[in-house]
């Protein structure tokens, strides 16, 4: 945190940012710049995705009461959804990109397919 510090100070950079941190990464980076009064973190830069929606639990509830803005990404879902204009080929493209889509999700694509 001391580096970042620097270089918010220096000019380097405006806002402390993070990727791809838990949320007791999150609370712990928090914590050690209000302990040292230091530059907090300002925004997380998350996986989210209808595959992965891990940050709900966690990750959205503190960073909501502390402030910390979501800038999120999702990589490989956007090129495993092209293309597919059948339930079988959205699986194909979603197991390639290493996702495996949950029965509920199934079920939701295949009554908008319908």
């Amino acid at each position: 945190m001391l580096t970042i510090e620097d270089m918010v100070r220096q000019g380097k950079v405006l806002n402390v940012g993070v990727s791809e941190w838990t949320a007791s990464q999150i609370q712990e980076g928090l914590s050690v710049a209000d302990r040292y009064l230091l530059d907090r973190i300002v925004v997380n830069q998350p996986q989210y995705n209808m595959f992965n929606r891990t940050i709900e639990s966690e990750i959205i509830p503190l960073s909501e009461r502390n402030g910390v803005s979501q800038v999120v990404f999702s990589p490989h879902v956007a090129s495993a959804l092209v293309g597919a204009t059948r339930i079988e080929q959205l699986e194909e493209n979603v197991k390639a990109a290493g996702v495996v889509l949950p029965a509920d999700v199934v079920q939701k694509i295949e009554e908008i397919l319908a």
